[in-house]
């Protein structure tokens, strides 16, 4: 072997060991301390060291002081139909782009100023700072944000780093919303937030909030038998049409990486799943569906939680590519015939509504999923299975409606239907009664 090879494949390794370090003395760290040193480090060390960098989001304009934001921004307050505070809750560029990006993205289209509140220790850049990332949506990690008046704050369930003080802070300048959009589970959040987790979902259970989002209906059920219906609103996730349907993706303009392309040329159908590779995902069906079916290529697109990826399956037939870029992703998936969505039978299959079913609609791909999952199986057009055997024939049926025209419109008027500019305007009514501050 040469020795550049060698020293390659060291250096490779030596990445992988500190990223791997990071991750595993990170979730050692107490949830109070906010395991800040190790977050940044882990990462920062995941953006650089993934398949293909991340391709960071390039301010519009940069306001360098929160009195600077007041006299440009906040003195137009009442030109804009609200203002909604997205409280600390993911990396602007994480390497998912996931609903609280989409839900800030699309308010903004709508008229509303979106303040996403972030830090330095997420973003990996300087936050004190106020920067416009999309229209009307600006990033920042002042904490003056908390003084602004009659504003909407929302708080996500599965943040573990807020305080019931936090609510009840928020609550005084404006409505507080809940957005309840998973179980809460170790699985999804680690042990040893739980506890934490639970007595905020307790104090929104017991009238501590304005309203609570629910992203499911078993989790709107749920919120409803505790607080009544006319403070529940079912928001479930959605899609940026736009984004999957551009012509930027087509016709080779991204060029995707070399082993996609040569796996791809190997196999005449390609299954495929974007996605976090989390604990949740059904490894034992899966080792034993790619094992059964060797003349199908499997695709797995995204980042590797909680070590899960090591689950995957690890044959000839299976290619998992790591995270890719969200701007660049309907380039990659474009690619696949059939799309699957194979969580495991459970609490969290059957209370979760993945973004990633309305992109696979929004890409015209067939899309097969567990059977617990109640939220995708609700659409007519979404084959399920329970099983090995079964996710194999469904699979089957779902390459021949491949070839379908009528079924692939369908599968494009589902994505429309559920564009996140429909979820934005549901939530509208969250800023009702609010007074506007001059």
């Amino acid at each position: 072997m040469k020795l550049a090879t060698v020293m390659r494949s060291f250096g490779q390794a030596l990445k992988n060991e500190s990223i791997d370090f990071a991750r595993r003395a990170y979730r050692w760290l107490p949830g109070g301390l906010f395991r800040s040193t190790l977050q940044r480090v882990a990462f920062r060390l995941s953006r650089r060291h993934i398949d293909g960098a991340l391709i960071r989001t390039v301010p519009r304009r940069r306001l360098e002081t929160w009195a600077e934001f007041e006299e440009v921004v906040l003195s137009q307050r009442s030109h804009y139909r609200g203002i909604f505070i997205q409280s600390e809750v993911i990396p602007w560029d994480a390497l998912l782009y996931q609903r609280p990006q989409h839900m800030a993205v699309a308010l903004g289209k709508l008229g509303y100023l979106v303040i996403f509140r972030t830090t330095s220790i997420f973003e990996a850049r300087d936050m004190q700072a106020v920067e416009e990332i999309a229209e009307n949506v600006w990033l920042t990690g002042f904490e003056e944000v908390g003084t602004i008046q009659s504003a909407v704050t929302s708080y996500y369930s599965t943040t573990h780093w807020h305080t019931p003080q936090n609510y009840v802070a928020s609550r005084r300048q404006g409505p507080v919303v809940y957005e309840y959009i998973d179980h809460v589970d170790p699985s999804i959040t680690g042990v040893d937030t739980i506890p934490g987790l639970n007595a905020l979902k307790n104090l929104a259970f017991s009238g501590g909030v304005d309203y609570i989002v629910a992203s499911a209906r078993v989790l709107e059920d749920e919120a409803k038998h505790f607080v009544g219906s006319d403070r529940v609103i079912c928001v479930p996730n959605g899609v940026d049409c736009d984004h999957y349907k551009s012509s930027g993706h087509l016709g080779g303009k991204v060029k995707l990486p070399r082993r996609y392309r040569n796996f791809m040329a190997k196999k005449e159908h390609i299954v495929g799943y974007f996605g976090a590779i989390a604990p949740w995902l059904w490894y034992s069906m899966l080792q034993e569906l790619v094992q059964q079916r060797l003349d199908l290529g499997f695709v797995f697109i995204g980042p590797d939680y909680q070590d899960a990826a090591r689950n995957l399956p690890h044959t000839d037939n299976t290619l998992w590519l790591g995270p890719v870029d969200y701007k660049i992703l309907p380039a990659f998936a474009s690619e696949f015939d059939v799309a699957i969505i194979p969580f495991e039978p459970g609490e969290i299959a059957r209370t979760t509504s993945p973004l990633k079913l309305f992109e696979y609609f929004a890409l015209c791909k067939p899309v097969v999923v567990t059977a617990a999952m109640q939220e995708c199986t609700l659409y007519d057009e979404v084959l399920s299975a329970s099983s090995v055997a079964e996710f194999s024939t469904k699979i089957d049926e779902a390459l021949q409606l491949s070839l379908d025209s009528e079924y692939k419109d369908k599968l494009l008027e589902r994505a429309q239907q559920n564009d996140w500019a429909v979820r934005a305007e549901a939530m509208g009514c969250v800023f009702a009664g609010l007074h506007t501050v001059a």
